[in-house]
């Protein structure tokens, strides 16, 4: 996970944060549960699922 974190850092400026949590979700090919998807959105292997998305 962490060598995911590292490499999604050097890629775009983010987080350390949203790196390891990006990062272990794509480890472990899981999606990513979260409302700012703005910050994840330049990841294309990341599945990315907005939970209010259904309440706006």
């Amino acid at each position: 996970m962490a060598d995911q974190a590292i490499a999604l850092r050097q890629v775009h400026r983010m987080s350390l944060g949203d790196a390891l949590i990006a990062g272990t979700a794509l480890v472990h090919k899981r999606p990513l549960v979260t409302h700012n998807s703005q910050d994840f959105d330049w990841i294309s292997d990341l599945a990315i699922i907005d939970p209010m998305a259904a309440l706006e």
